[in-house]
Parts: C-alpha cells; structure tokens; sequence
C-alpha cells in the first residue's frame, strides 16, 4: 500500500474537503492516520503557545516603544538654544572680524563716517531732486482719472479757513 505524500498531506491540512481518493485512505490507513493526527496536535499546540505568548505581552507595540512621546515645547525649545548658540558665538567672531578688518583702528573708521554739515545739505538738495522727478514722471490718481487736482493749502489759509 502506497502512503501519502507530502503534497498529500498538505492538501489534507489546507483544503477544506481533500480529494475523495485521500479521504478514503485515510480512512484505511492507520499509520497515515496517525502521522495527520500527530502534525495535526502539534500545530495546536503551537497556536496555543503563540496565543498564551501574545496574551502575555503588553497592550503597546514594539513600533510605538520606539517612537518617543510627543513633547511640544521641546522642538521650540531647541531652536532657541540654537539661535543663541549662535549669537554667542558670531557676533564676537563678526566684531573681531571688522576689527580685524580695519586694523583695529575704529576710532579713525568712525570719525570719517560722520558727516559735514556741508555733506548733509548737498544729500538734502539731491534727494529732493529725485523727488521732483519722479513727481514729474509719476502720474497721480486724480490725473489718472482726470479729476481735479487738489491745491496744496499753505499753512495761514489752513488756519483761516478753521477759524
């Protein structure tokens, strides 16, 4: 008498009805039986020892061990220690730098930038070119959309007029 195979016996353990030829051989086949039966506890028992392991487990994943908890200043917190890391550290670096730089002759480096009285009025004159030419250049609304320009008011009849 020939005895199931392998695949024989796979068929018998994953369908859900085996073929009618294993049925019956199984049913004359006390050492095929057997052997079914002996494979057949021993998954049961490995499902049971798999349970009762996962029933002893914490309720918490292994992933969400890894992952800390979530601190919300932390992150802020951080970037402020950075920023004045940073500060402690270059704005001596940059002041050494400019000393450096210049020589170590500041002194000299700020008595050339102030200005002459003569300096400031000529700054004065220019700037209030350019703003004449771009007056000039520079469409207003009222022109825009042909309205009457208003007249600047001096100052006497602004008081009159309130008066």
């Amino acid at each position: 008498m020939n005895h199931l195979t392998d695949d024989q016996f796979a068929e018998c353990l994953t369908a859900a009805a085996p073929e009618p030829a294993i049925q019956s051989h199984l049913a004359q086949c006390d050492e095929c039986r057997t052997e079914l039966g002996v494979f057949l506890a021993a998954m049961d028992d490995f499902s049971a020892a798999a349970l009762d392991w996962s029933k002893s487990q914490p309720v918490e994943s292994p992933r969400a061990k890894l992952v800390r908890p979530h601190q919300p200043m932390a992150a802020p917190l951080r970037w402020a220690l950075a920023a004045a890391l940073i500060a402690a550290v270059g704005v001596p670096l940059a002041m050494h730098h400019e000393r450096a730089k210049w020589g170590g002759n500041l002194a000299l480096v700020e008595a050339e930038a102030e200005d002459s009285p003569a300096q400031i009025a000529q700054d004065n004159n220019l700037l209030r070119q350019v703003d004449v030419a771009l007056g000039e250049s520079d469409p207003s609304p009222y022109q825009e959309y042909g309205l009457d320009v208003p007249r600047k008011r001096t100052r006497a009849r602004a008081q009159t007029r309130f008066e």
